[in-house]
């Protein structure tokens, strides 16, 4: 019977119309979208920090700033409860943030085409672009190279 049990849950959980979300699962989704990805040097604390700074400068002054320890319970879904004002704040930051890297999407797309339409105009073809884009390749990777393996060549 217990078998039975838990494999119910879990096809429940896997359901396609499924789709409620507590509010510290949804507090804990919108703080991982806002810190987006950590740098290599960033650790985990240094991401609730930077988080911490972001959601503190949207709240209102009766809440206080928000700590990192609360960044942290709410991105372990550790939170017992998420205020209002916190949700709100959240919101608003996710949806900035996603804003922000749409923009950038944009730009870059716009980007890529100025290239192609100079490409044309130069009348490059492909295989001259693919040969420049292997030396640049290989001009950075002897560089590498050179780093590990002490300037040999």
């Amino acid at each position: 019977m217990a078998e039975n049990t838990s494999v119910l849950s879990v096809k429940f959980t896997e359901r396609k119309d499924h789709t409620e979300m507590t509010a510290i699962a949804e507090a804990a989704a919108l703080i991982r979208r806002v810190a987006g990805y950590r740098k290599p040097d960033e650790s985990l604390k240094a991401v609730f920090l930077r988080v911490a700074r972001k959601l503190s400068s949207r709240l209102p002054k009766y809440i206080g700033p928000m700590k990192p320890g609360r960044v942290e319970d709410i991105w372990r879904e550790e939170a017992r409860m998420i205020r209002s004002e916190e949700m709100d704040a959240l919101r608003a930051l996710a949806a900035e943030h996603k804003a922000t890297e749409e923009a950038a999407r944009d730009e870059f797309k716009a980007l890529e085409r100025r290239i192609e339409a100079i490409e044309r105009t130069l009348g490059l073809s492909p295989a001259h672009v693919a040969g420049a884009r292997h030396l640049a390749m290989v001009g950075a990777l002897g560089d590498l190279d050179r780093a590990l393996d002490g300037g040999a060549r």
